[in-house]
């Protein structure tokens, strides 16, 4: 005896149900994929916002860092500052009233003395900028090279015989003491614009 045929509805039922559970299974697993990448997107996003968090906190305490610097920076090196041009400023006066063409009363006063120039100096290299202390420098040389040539005028004055001579000489003494003056304005100006930017 032969086997009862299955009808045909059956097994066109059962290739759907396989189809269906393979949809079932692929959305699933699609699904879970998704779900995941989600997650993922979203620790991402969350440890890049950590670190962009972390890094400008780090930026603000730098930055908060650098300008307590500048103020301890600019109390130290504001009052060195001061006390040199306070040093230098008689110096200044001196070399004004040294050989002038019109002669006032009174006295300039005493410059400063070789030790406290050089306590100065070194000051200045300890707490202050390089470039005020290379101007300071400067100014130093050029009041060295006025006086320097104090003698040279006053023994071409004393023989009184060559008037080009005395020109000369005097022009360059007269330069000399503008050299001083613009030493001083220079160094002034440095001190000032850094003082400013601290």
């Amino acid at each position: 005896m032969r086997a009862p045929n299955k009808p045909q509805g059956a097994r066109g039922r059962s290739t759907i149900a396989l189809a269906v559970d393979a949809v079932a299974l692929a959305a699933a697993i699609g699904g879970s994929v998704v779900g995941v990448a989600g997650v993922a997107a979203t620790a991402w996003s969350a440890w890049l916002q950590h670190v962009s968090a972390r890094e400008l906190s780090e930026r603000q305490q730098e930055h908060e860092r650098g300008l307590a610097r500048g103020a301890r920076l600019f109390e130290r090196r504001a009052d060195v500052y001061e006390e040199m041009l306070r040093l230098l400023y008689p110096w200044m006066e001196r070399v004004d009233a040294t050989e002038p063409f019109i002669t006032f009363a009174g006295q300039p006063p005493d410059p400063p003395g070789t030790d406290e120039w050089r306590a100065m100096h070194i000051r200045l290299r300890t707490y202050g900028s390089r470039e005020v202390a290379d101007a300071y420098d400067v100014f130093g040389e050029a009041i060295r090279s006025f006086f320097f040539q104090v003698p040279t005028l006053r023994a071409v004055r004393e023989r009184g015989t060559d008037p080009a001579e005395a020109a000369r000489v005097g022009k360059e003494f007269e330069a000399a003491r503008a050299g001083v003056r613009k030493a001083l304005r220079s160094l002034e100006r440095i001190v000032s614009d850094e003082l400013a930017s601290l």
